[in-house]
């Protein structure tokens, strides 16, 4: 009421000084400073100039955004800049599938834009290279990629935080190690970090971060933080670039790798990621060295100081693999995944540590790569909460079910492996909700879409709650 009450002054005001500026009549003008702007200019026989006005005389836009903290500043009576409510929209006409998705106000990219190989069933497009290698490879890719009409929207519809994971690179790649150098040897060892720089200036090119985010030899400083107000701090991390090799490796045999070509087989090979015995010795004392890190020292570092440093009711911490361990195999006998966090027990501790030293107000994590939906409450090595993490599925790929391992893991409350889809999130200074959005078809793109589940995350209370609905 507030701003309904005061803007006609204000448009006088602003009709007043554009009436006293620009080279119009003064038979234009009308009571309580509305200008007749509209009219017709003949040029003699030649042509009439019809000049119209949209503004003031028009209806409300169509379809606004609903007035949420997420999207307003109502200490100050405004809406946000991006994705606001009230004013323009971009609007979503079809209500299908990822074109459901473009009527949200800001996107959150965990990793995997691209996919540097053809892996997968059930693709949604045919690559015309079965794996990216070189500069021209991945700006192929890329290319392809943006071709996808809804993916072109999707981008002009709203601003986007990115962060990486290893698809845009070589899958489960870590720092300047490929997944094939144990199978490839030196030869794989020498070539890789001209490969790495070559998906990293493709990416840098195609996503939308800034030029002062590049360093020498095409290294690239993802990581940063983004403050939608004092409403929340998103935390962009990532966990690629800088950590260390994944743990307890299969040893390079015959049986996990195509010496001939210099590379693992790809399920069980030998190199990047495995699921490992936690509880075998070597690997247990492995896991447990500190020195070991999923972030690298210099982000974590800065993390403490962005964690410490920031009043904003909620902390989103957006980045790529699974923050909660999902045991596998039995309870006697475990499995662990070590390419997600549960390769990196001593980092993880790290960052809860951070979390609790910081105070940090009401942390949130958000994560990709797994192919499936999860919400998981996140506890320490002492089992004290620590915060929720929501999963999204992929949009395009294929999937992971995981539900016969739910009995192992009691932090899990909701996964969904059958599905691709996205979550969509809502944030207010009391609670966040996060709807698990799935999509019928990922084949279809006019394929229905679903909310399968929704949780809410009260302020204050690290602990994900399923609303009926």
């Amino acid at each position: 009421e507030a701003v309904r009450a005061s803007f006609p002054a204000r448009r006088a005001a602003a009709y007043q000084a554009w009436f006293e500026h620009m080279p119009v009549r003064p038979s234009r003008l009308r009571p309580e400073m509305a200008v007749q702007i509209f009219g017709a200019v003949d040029w003699g026989t030649l042509a009439r100039f019809h000049v119209l006005d949209t503004r003031q005389y028009r209806s409300v836009q169509v379809c606004p955004n609903s007035p949420t903290a997420m999207r307003c500043d109502f200490a100050k009576g405004r809406k946000l800049l991006f994705g606001g409510a009230g004013g323009a929209n971009f609007i979503d006409p079809l209500e299908s599938s990822c074109k459901a998705a473009l009527a949200d106000p800001s996107r959150t990219m965990l990793g995997d834009y691209i996919y540097e190989d053809a892996w997968g069933d059930r693709r949604v497009r045919q690559f015309d290279k079965l794996e990216a290698v070189t500069l021209a490879d991945y700006r192929n890719r890329y290319t392809q990629y943006r071709t996808d009409p809804d993916l072109q929207a999707a981008h002009a519809s709203c601003p986007w935080l990115v962060t990486w994971d290893d698809h845009e690179v070589d899958n489960d790649y870590v720092s300047l190690t490929s997944e094939n150098e144990l199978c490839g040897g030196e030869a794989v060892r020498a070539s890789f970090p001209a490969r790495r720089a070559a998906a990293y200036q493709a990416w840098f090119e195609h996503m939308p971060v800034r030029p002062s985010r590049l360093r020498p030899d095409m290294a690239v400083q993802i990581y940063g933080t983004v403050d939608w107000g004092s409403l929340a701090r998103f935390h962009v991390l990532d966990t690629r670039q800088y950590r260390s090799v994944q743990v307890c490796p299969n040893p390079p045999t015959a049986m996990r790798c195509d010496f001939a070509k210099g590379r693992k087989l790809l399920f069980g090979g030998a190199g990047g990621a495995n699921f490992i015995d936690p509880l075998e010795s070597s690997c247990k004392a492995t896991l447990a060295d500190p020195a070991r890190t999923m972030l690298g020292e210099a982000q974590e570092r800065w993390l403490d100081q962005s964690l410490a440093g920031n009043g904003a009711a909620w902390n989103v911490l957006a980045q790529n693999v699974m923050m909660m361990t999902v045991a596998e195999g039995t309870a006697e006998s475990p499995r662990h995944y070590s390419d997600a966090w549960a390769g990196y027990p001593t980092a993880r501790e790290r960052l809860f540590a951070a979390l609790a030293r910081s105070r940090a107000s009401n942390p949130i994590v958000l994560t990709g790569d797994i192919h499936s939906f999860w919400v998981n409450e996140l506890a320490n090595a002492a089992g004290r909460p620590v915060a929720v993490e929501l999963v999204t599925s992929s949009i395009a790929t294929s999937t992971y079910d995981k539900s016969a391992h739910l009995p192992l893991n009691p932090g899990a409350k909701f996964h969904d492996g059958m599905h691709n889809g996205y979550v969509r999130c809502e944030l207010g200074r009391d609670a966040l909700r996060a709807d698990i959005v799935t999509i019928d078809n990922r084949e279809d793109p006019r394929s229905g879409r679903n909310v399968a589940a929704t949780f809410e995350v009260k302020s204050g209370d690290p602990h994900a709650h399923r609303v009926e609905t």
